[in-house]
């Protein structure tokens, strides 16, 4: 019952926090569904889009699925996602694999502390390529380094989802 009223308060969550956030006047990138390729790695389910979103909107797109936006809590995490993304086999994957690739990791709540939007956990493992500053808000991975950086919440790229606890 906790994990199905965590849900239900995540889903709504995103949505009013991507409702206020999403700039009306992009709507029509949104008409144009992202497609997600899925995967299982060592026991663990991935989808990774074959199209750009923002942050928000990759989020929303995540939850319809009944996925949310990979988080990375430790080192091995890191490398069943990066290992997920390059062994996907996808015939665009040097294009996916050459920019920012969309994961859960945020300081919008406070700037001087990083979380897992999906879980609401504190960064306890950080992969982060320099010194993030507050300006930059959403967390993206570099799935050949597996370096992170903080990007811009509002640009788009494409983003890897995992499968959500609360779904079966």
């Amino acid at each position: 019952m906790k994990c199905q009223a965590l849900c239900i308060f995540w889903l709504l969550s995103v949505v009013a926090w991507a409702k206020s956030e999403v700039d009306p006047s992009s709507d029509n990138d949104i008409d144009a569904q992202p497609v997600l390729d899925y995967f299982t790695h060592t026991d663990e389910k991935y989808g990774l889009s074959l199209h750009k979103l923002t942050w928000y909107e990759a989020q929303l797109y995540c939850a319809t699925q009944g996925y949310f936006l990979a988080n990375i809590p430790s080192y091995t995490a890191q490398v069943r996602i990066t290992d997920f993304i390059q062994g996907s086999g996808m015939d665009n994957l040097i294009l996916v694999t050459n920019e920012p690739i969309w994961v859960s990791g945020t300081n919008q709540g406070l700037a001087t502390q990083y979380v897992w939007h999906s879980s609401g956990a504190r960064f306890t493992y950080k992969n982060f390529l320099r010194t993030p500053s507050s300006a930059n808000r959403c967390v993206a991975i570099n799935a050949i380094t597996g370096d992170w950086t903080a990007e811009n919440c509002r640009d788009k790229y494409y983003f890897v989802c995992e499968k959500h606890p609360c779904t079966p």
